[in-house]
């Protein structure tokens, strides 16, 4: 049994390594999913009525004893667009994913909303991305010091006249990575390529309807707050116009 902290969000790895008599190294890794946020659950109340004049509203917020927690606030409209400018949890959980460099990674599987809803985001185990030893090590983020070779696994294709290799030996142009064809029988030219435009998805929530003046506020509630002692916390904020 592995102990998880939330240190290890939003992924952690498992390496497993052996040395045999001959001084083979012999790896494998595993990398899963840590959710390490929403850890305390908190409800969060709005109160439109504490004022008469109707210019601000009243935010208590009820959970357990020093939980710090973060809010934002903007017009539903606003938030429907889904543009890239709101917090969620499937964004959050993207932006930490690649914080560190470019190593292991989960599965992911990400729906997105007609309606204008927040994505909605699951991640899945996966097995190393290295074909070897040395980039099952690589691929982890660990440096290796060692008086054993941890070679590679031999490759014929000639980088500097822009081959790469597929799993299977063969080789491939590099021009011919992500052009949708298979040149590869295991389809390796084809892999950790995007699958659509994110950058037209978010061009088409912006646009497809038309704005009215109070969607260019941006947010008018950003606040961090700590739970208090008695497992509330209250404030009156004013309603933008």
């Amino acid at each position: 049994a592995i102990t998880l902290s939330a240190e290890m969000a939003p992924a952690a790895t498992v390496l497993v390594y052996n040395i045999d008599r001959r001084s083979d190294v012999v790896a494998d890794s595993l990398t899963f999913p840590v959710n390490g946020i929403s850890r305390n659950n908190f409800t969060v109340f709005i109160n439109n009525r504490k004022a008469r004049t109707g210019e601000k509203v009243e935010v208590a917020i009820y959970g357990e004893a020093g939980v710090y927690v973060g809010l934002s606030g903007i017009d539903r409209s606003f938030y429907s667009m889904q543009a890239g400018n709101e917090l969620t949890y499937a964004r959050v959980l993207n932006k930490m994913a690649r914080f560190d460099e470019e190593t292991n990674g989960t599965f992911t599987q990400m729906w997105f909303s007609r309606e204008g809803m927040a994505d909605d985001i699951v991640h899945f185990p996966s097995s190393t991305y290295g074909i070897d030893a040395n980039r099952t090590f690589a691929y982890s983020g660990l440096v290796v010091f060692s008086d054993i070779e941890v070679s590679y696994r031999m490759n014929l294709c000639n980088a500097t006249q822009g081959y790469a290799e597929c799993l299977n030996g063969r080789c491939y142009q590099m021009t011919q990575k992500c052009d949708g064809k298979l040149d590869c029988e295991d389809g390796t030219d084809e892999s950790n390529c995007p699958g659509f435009n994110h950058t037209e998805l978010q061009i088409f929530r912006k646009f497809r309807f038309n704005h009215i003046q109070r969607q260019y506020e941006n947010v008018w509630l950003w606040k961090d707050i700590n739970i208090g002692p008695h497992g509330r916390y209250i404030f009156e904020m004013p309603v933008p116009e």
